[in-house]
């Protein structure tokens, strides 16, 4: 009883400084919810603007890279043979380690039935070869590593690799350029073998742009049958991924990372820019205040880019306001209810001399 009796006296007396103590709550509650709302949102949205901006200037520079190798492309193509002085000329005009770089081994190679024919350009006689028969090769004209390397030239063996053979031939069927994925190269980094990719770019003999006017509109599968039947080989250029990369986007502390993996499923295979011997986005350990997959189509080959944050970004980042405001909002409602609360509060010392008056009223009327 004694404790409800206290209790009710205290709400009566400060009754006034508990209401604007609970409103104070209630709308610093609801202004921390909204700061935090419109936090998340500015920087979910600075944080796709980087995504973008990375995703673009990557998708750029393989056009670059694309475009040099196209170049070099038609530059084979307008020759029935180069001899080692063109190459070497065309070596040194591209200069691969002042304006390419990551660009570690190139060359162009061309179709063994190609190159076994008495009359190249005999349409029947090529017709006859097929670019999906096994002992129909890659054979080396002329490539370039760069140093070190235990080979002259790229590795033999890169002829006759499977997913190699595959990428060529997909470029040589559809006419655009194809990528493989990722592969050891020629070359050494640190010691340890560079690992990267390689685009593929066709090579066709002069016939085919005239053999393809003659084609209806949306002819694919012709269009594939003439390239088939005048292809001549490819042009090919590795990329060492993290070189690639470091040119792109500096070596310098950068808002947001991203692993690079050249298509599904994500796994260490797929992994180009490995910096380590697991991707740090897979890792189920991995924490990042945002994150996102990004699906970039490479010439109709799904490369993901799985962006995350830094503590960097963090640091310039909104996440902090609400608790600002929060703490704010909070130590003013208790100011301000405290100050309410002291106002109302009775004066012990008023009640006391308010009273005294009152008891000699009383004492002298005792005496009469």
């Amino acid at each position: 009883m004694l404790i409800q009796s206290i209790y009710r006296r205290l709400m009566r007396t400060y009754m006034l400084a508990w209401a604007v103590l609970l409103l104070g709550l209630v709308v610093t509650g609801w202004v921390g919810w909204f700061s935090y709302q419109h936090a998340r949102e500015l920087d979910a949205a600075r944080f796709h603007r980087l995504v973008g901006q990375a995703s673009d200037a990557l998708r750029d520079r393989l056009d670059r890279y694309q475009l040099a190798l196209l170049n070099l492309a038609d530059f084979a193509a307008s020759r029935p043979a180069i001899s080692p002085a063109e190459w070497g000329f065309r070596v040194r005009l591209l200069w691969p380690e002042k304006n390419y770089p990551g660009l570690l081994e190139f060359g162009f190679a061309e179709t063994s039935w190609y190159r076994n024919l008495q009359k190249p350009h005999d349409t029947e006689a090529l017709a006859a070869a097929s670019l999906v028969t096994e002992s129909n090769s890659l054979i080396p004209v002329f490539s370039w590593v760069a140093p070190p390397s235990a080979f002259d030239g790229v590795n033999p063996s890169f002829f006759s690799d499977p997913q190699n053979v595959e990428a060529a031939r997909q470029a040589m069927r559809t006419g655009v350029p194809a990528y493989s994925y990722r592969r050891e190269l020629s070359t050494e980094i640190a010691g340890t073998p560079a690992r990267g990719f390689t685009i593929f770019a066709p090579i066709f003999d002069a016939g085919l742009a005239q053999a393809l006017t003659r084609l209806a509109p949306g002819a694919e599968e012709e269009a594939q049958a003439l390239r088939a039947t005048h292809a001549r080989g490819v042009v090919f250029g590795s990329l060492e991924p993290n070189l690639l990369l470091e040119n792109l986007f500096g070596t310098a502390r950068r808002e947001v990372e991203f692993d690079l993996f050249s298509g599904f499923p994500l796994s260490e295979e797929t992994w180009l820019n490995a910096r380590g011997t697991s991707p740090p986005s897979l890792s189920p350990e991995f924490k990042a205040y945002l994150r996102t997959n990004a699906l970039v189509q490479i010439h109709g080959q799904p490369w993901v880019l799985a962006f995350h944050t830094t503590p960097l970004f963090e640091q310039e980042s909104s996440r902090l306001r609400p608790y600002s405001t929060l703490a704010t909002g909070l130590l003013l409602s208790l100011l301000v209810a405290a100050l309410l609360g002291l106002g109302t509060a009775p004066n012990p010392a008023g009640t006391a001399k308010s009273v005294e008056p009152a008891n000699q009223a009383d004492a002298s009327m005792a005496t009469r």
